[in-house]
């Protein structure tokens, strides 16, 4: 039964993503759509080796491959930080301004 609702739980996280992706919500380098299949296919990839399942094991597992894959090669653009526009601090606020002037003298030369 508990192995039942494991396997579940994956198949809802692949039916999520494939719903999201098809209705726009998200496209295919969205980040929460990678989870969804990376995490979704690893459940279901473990299901298959309990119930030993081979075709079901390599179907599962290059899936996870593929997603995992894609939210590697999109961590940069998840995890960039632009300073300039995150910098709260009172003290700081110079930084922005200053590069905002450093970008009208240059606009200003050319």
């Amino acid at each position: 039964m508990y192995l039942e609702i494991f396997a579940a739980i994956g198949l809802i996280l692949l039916f999520t993503a494939f719903y999201l992706e098809n209705t726009g919500k998200y496209d295919k380098k969205h980040i929460k759509y990678n989870l969804f299949n990376t995490i979704g296919s690893l459940i279901l990839g473990i299901y298959a080796v309990i119930v030993m399942n081979y075709i079901f094991i390599i179907l599962e597992f290059i899936w996870f491959g593929i997603s995992l894959y894609y939210i590697l090669i999109n961590i940069p653009s998840i995890t960039k930080i632009d300073f300039y526009k995150t910098n709260t601090h009172p003290h700081e606020n110079h930084l922005h301004e200053h590069k905002e002037h450093h970008e009208q003298q240059k606009q200003e030369n050319i």
